[in-house]
């Protein structure tokens, strides 16, 4: 059995010694040794290079392959490149940003689970990393008077572009940067909750913890609530329908019969006029059908009742038409409603 190396965001190494990203602060990289897996459980020693593992990789494992062979810079060449972007050079640039791409991914899991997967996070990382380059000023201090490494100024930049991404791209409706900013306070606000209490809030017990109104909180709620289209289909196969299936108001009616309901009481209005129907047998027939009002099912007591006639005088007048409307044969026109 051959050996395939896997490569996780966990299982990076650096080439640099442990200090490489000491200047990023509480943004530290948290990468744990790499590691290559074989298919008998056992550790190797070195990424497989193999043209045959590596088309069987995913897109990310790709990635993250090639990014791990591209040496991190020591401070001395952050400041020679640093001295040649602001001269003008793009291969500075350029430099700069593939030496950095790691620093990137770090940053980019932290936002995995709010609508944009790994890859969308990682390629808006990226471009956020890419202005950054451009605008680093290697004799630029802090209010300690030192001068910032290229990774703490970077990390502003991505965590920007990565979180404008979050809010612009990650909902069908998108929301103000604002209120994505309390949803995330409130499911921060909900978790502690039930880290202390042992059980989920109901909204006026999470409007207490956040001290803000109730109203506040349902309708964070509502708009905390993501868009799922009609043909989705649930992913548990317990069911092979889609939700515009398991949705649908079976009472409601379809479009073909409401173009019937649309199209059919002028078709027989024309049939009975054609048919040679009294304007006495039309209005009878109308009224106890319902083609005036929809509502079918009358008894001729009712009709008798609306157009001041006796029974008798309804069903006589129903009769009539009836036949007159059968001797015509008016299927030209009422063929299509069978």
């Amino acid at each position: 059995m051959s050996n395939e190396t896997e490569y996780t965001l966990d299982t990076l190494e650096f080439d640099e010694g442990p200090d490489r990203w000491a200047h990023v602060g509480s943004t530290a990289l948290d990468w744990q040794q790499y590691n290559t897996v074989s298919d008998n459980g056992q550790d190797g020693d070195e990424p497989c290079d193999n043209d045959a593992n590596a088309v069987r990789l995913s897109n990310l494992q790709l990635y993250l392959k090639e990014i791990h062979r591209i040496p991190l810079l020591s401070e001395a060449e952050e400041r020679m490149l640093a001295m040649r972007i602001k001269v003008g050079s793009e291969s500075a640039v350029d430099e700069m940003v593939l030496a950095n791409l790691r620093l990137v991914v770090s940053i980019a899991k932290r936002y995995r689970g709010r609508g944009l997967d790994l890859l969308e996070l990682i390629q808006e990382g990226n471009i956020g990393l890419r202005r950054a380059a451009e605008k680093y000023d290697y004799e630029r201090t802090g209010k300690d008077g030192r001068t910032a490494r290229f990774g703490t100024h970077a990390t502003w930049w991505i965590r920007q572009a990565v979180g404008k991404a979050v809010i612009d791209k990650s909902r069908t409706i998108r929301l103000p940067g604002h209120v994505v900013g309390d949803i995330s306070d409130m499911r921060t606000s909900k978790s502690d909750y039930e880290k202390h209490h042992g059980t989920p809030p109901d909204s006026s017990q999470l409007a207490e913890h956040m001290g803000i109104p109730e109203e506040t909180v349902l309708r964070l709620q509502k708009w905390e609530q993501d868009v799922v289209s009609l043909d989705y289909k649930p992913e548990d196969g317990e069911t092979s329908q889609t939700q515009g299936e398991v949705l649908v108001d079976p009472t409601a009616q379809t479009v073909d019969e409401l173009a019937v309901l649309t199209t059919l009481p002028g078709q027989l209005e024309r049939a009975m006029v054609e048919s040679g129907l009294t304007e006495n047998e039309i209005n009878t027939i109308r009224i106890h059908f319902g083609l005036e009002d929809g509502v079918t099912d009358k008894t001729s007591t009712e009709t008798g009742i609306i157009m001041g006639k006796t029974r008798q005088a309804v069903n006589h007048a129903l009769a009539s038409g009836i036949i007159k409307l059968r001797l015509n044969d008016c299927k030209t026109h009422l063929s299509d409603y069978n």
